[in-house]
C-alpha cells in the first residue's frame, strides 16, 4: 500500500521542536516534516461527517481534486467509511455540482451501491 506525503514547513528557529544539531552553513538542508495523505483524508472525512464544517469540506475538496493527491485519495477511498464518503458527496452535489461526477469517481461511489471495500474500520491517526 503506497501513500503520498505532504510537505509541512520546518518549525521557526525559536520553536522547541527545532533540531538539536545547529547548522552554521546556510546551504544545509532544512529539516521538514511529512504527513501521509491517506490518514489525513480519513480523519477529515470523519470530522466532516461529525461537524459538517466548511473548512473540512474545502480541505477534502482540495485533496480529492488535486492532480497529485486525488489519485492517492482514490486509491485509498474504499478504506474510508462509506457513510462518510456519501455525506461528503452529497455536500459536493449541493455546493459544487459541477465537481460531483469527478468526486464520485475519486470516492469510488460511481457504481457500487455499498461503495465496496470494508470501509468499516475505526478512525486512527496511525494508519497508512
Amino acid at each position: 500500500m503506497e501513500t503520498e506525503q505532504i510537505f509541512v514547513p520546518a518549525p521557526p528557529p525559536s520553536s522547541p521542536l527545532k533540531p538539536t544539531v545547529p547548522s552554521q552553513n546556510t546551504t544545509d538542508p532544512i529539516p521538514v516534516r511529512f504527513f501521509k495523505i491517506a490518514p489525513l483524508v480519513k480523519l477529515k472525512l470523519h470530522a466532516h461527517y461529525i461537524r459538517e464544517s466548511n473548512n473540512d469540506y474545502h480541505d477534502l475538496r482540495f485533496a480529492c481534486l488535486d492532480e497529485k493527491y486525488g489519485p492517492l485519495v482514490k486509491g485509498m477511498s474504499r478504506e474510508y467509511l462509506y457513510e462518510h464518503r456519501v455525506l461528503f458527496l452529497e455536500k459536493v452535489g449541493e455546493n459544487d455540482p459541477g465537481d460531483e461526477g469527478v468526486m464520485r469517481g475519486v470516492l469510488n461511489l460511481d457504481g457500487d451501491q455499498d461503495g465496496g471495500g470494508s470501509g468499516s474500520g475505526s478512525i486512527s491517526a496511525t494508519e497508512n
